[in-house]
């Protein structure tokens, strides 16, 4: 098992992965091309998804990255006018 959050911050999700290649697995998951954006620190990876404005649209993508064998926590922040 691999541990793991999921965060809605604003129109963004993050997701921190503490296992390097999940980021492979988490890449093919994105064929829709959602996640625009790669960042590698050490074994963490953050991946973020832009411009996710309906909450469908957020739940397909948590859907997506559930199919991992991970232990996500999946923390949502109220963005803030």
């Amino acid at each position: 098992m691999y541990e793991g959050t999921v965060g809605v911050h604003k129109k963004d999700l993050h997701i921190h992965i503490t296992e390097k290649h999940l980021v492979t697995q988490l890449f093919n998951i994105g064929k829709r091309k959602l996640f625009s954006q790669l960042m590698m620190d050490q074994l963490c990876a953050t991946f973020q998804i832009q411009d996710i404005q309906k909450e469908e649209t957020r739940r397909d993508a948590m859907q997506q990255t559930g199919k991992l064998e991970a232990i996500f926590q999946y923390r949502r922040y109220k963005a803030e006018s």
